[in-house]
């Protein structure tokens, strides 16, 4: 009898755009996948208000669904009026809350992929200076990125990663669902 061996998913996976809208509902964030085809189910987003030092999430969104190799998927605030019908794959409040200066975390089977921010406790004004930073901004992960920043505790300046522009409603989903398109 043969014994076949246990499969392990990979989880190839980093935040894409960050999409930090100047009214409290704008809100979405797109994670991309570089690796094999993922089922979702074990991964989370998870918030921590005000960059908190704890480990402890203020807000756990348990992600569901699958994204394809090569492929994006969007997570959008439910309370958003700036995105095109069909630009989100799962539109929720959870986790959706955020402002510049909360950290969020994308991790998978408990391992973290990629953090936004620090966890360094200090309740500012976001990272970064504009356009690149977390404050009323779409941030669009450089192309030549391929993998997240897996350390929540390292400084984090969005200007080394991504490339901002200033929040604006007509701009808002523009390209959301397609990462270096």
């Amino acid at each position: 009898q043969m014994i076949s061996e246990p499969t392990t998913q990979s989880f190839d996976l980093f935040f894409s755009e960050y999409v930090e809208g100047s009214a409290g509902t704008n809100k979405a964030l797109e994670i991309y996948n570089i690796g094999d085809d993922v089922d979702l189910g074990a991964c989370e987003v998870r918030l921590y208000r005000n960059g908190a030092a704890t480990f402890t999430p203020a807000n756990t969104l348990v992600l569901t669904g699958s994204v394809l190799s090569g492929e994006t998927f969007v997570i959008c605030s439910s309370g958003q009026v700036d995105f095109a019908a069909g630009t989100c794959d799962l539109t929720t409040g959870t986790a959706m809350d955020f402002n510049g200066d909360d950290a969020l975390e994308l991790a998978c089977a408990g391992t973290v992929l990629d953090v936004i921010g620090v966890h360094d406790g200090v309740d500012g004004t976001g990272w970064g200076s504009a356009p690149n930073d977390t404050v009323d901004v779409i941030l669009h992960r450089n192309c030549d990125v391929v993998t997240g920043d897996t350390n929540g505790l390292d400084a984090f300046d969005p200007a080394t990663q991504w490339t901002g522009v200033n929040y604006s409603a007509a701009i808002a989903d523009d390209d959301l669902g397609q990462h270096c398109p």
